[in-house]
């Protein structure tokens, strides 16, 4: 009944989160319903390709940017704490906030077995090099308050803790389940200040 080749672009937006095949089926079909947005999905198409070439991972915090390393990571002004976020929207948003002036650590999501998603695809390693080669005064755990947020967090208290003084973690007003993206501004401000100490004795 549909062109195959429509069904096939649908499908190619339906791999985005949170876009289901109807909603993909409607974007492929605005698209290409007239010229005018036929000149949309060309200017689309182009700036996909763009960023395919030219967007990298910084090979610092391993957020995505135009260059090795992000403009937070080459700036001299920033403190040694260490952020440690699931995504780049927490990121973004603790940023936000200007309570903050450290640096960031992208794990791009937390342990799970079932997904078969360990530590080696949270770049750990990576996480583990920065930590060896810069005293870090504290490390800062910004993850989802949720079973696999949990897990993912003793995960790297015991890789952390050889290397920096200390640990602490986000709790004060944030409910269990959450993410850091969807918390309002005033709870994630506060859940910073009173941030609370994890982990074993401090390494001196």
């Amino acid at each position: 009944m549909f062109s195959p080749l429509l069904n096939q672009l649908a499908n190619a937006f339906s791999v985005i989160p949170g876009i289901g095949h109807k909603t993909a089926l409607r974007i492929a079909c605005y698209l290409m319903n007239n010229d005018v947005n036929k000149e949309k999905a060309q200017f689309l198409h182009h700036s996909l390709q763009v960023c395919l070439h030219q967007l990298q991972k910084c090979r610092m915090c391993q957020m995505i940017n135009d260059h090795e390393v992000c403009t937070i990571c080459q700036d001299t002004q920033r403190q040694d704490q260490l952020c440690v976020v699931d995504n780049i929207y927490d990121l973004m948003n603790i940023e936000n906030l200007q309570v903050y002036r450290g640096r960031y650590f992208i794990l791009y999501g937390c342990i799970s077995p079932i997904e078969g998603i360990g530590p080696q695809e949270l770049n750990f390693p990576i996480l583990e090099g920065i930590l060896r080669k810069k005293a870090c005064p504290e490390l800062i755990l910004a993850l989802p308050i949720s079973h696999m947020g949990l897990v993912t967090q003793k995960m790297i208290v015991e890789l952390a803790q050889p290397y920096v003084a200390q640990i602490t973690t986000l709790r004060c007003g944030i409910p269990f389940g959450s993410d850091i993206e969807h918390l309002d501004q005033n709870t994630l401000i506060y859940a910073f200040k009173e941030r609370t100490h994890i982990g074993d004795t401090p390494h001196a």
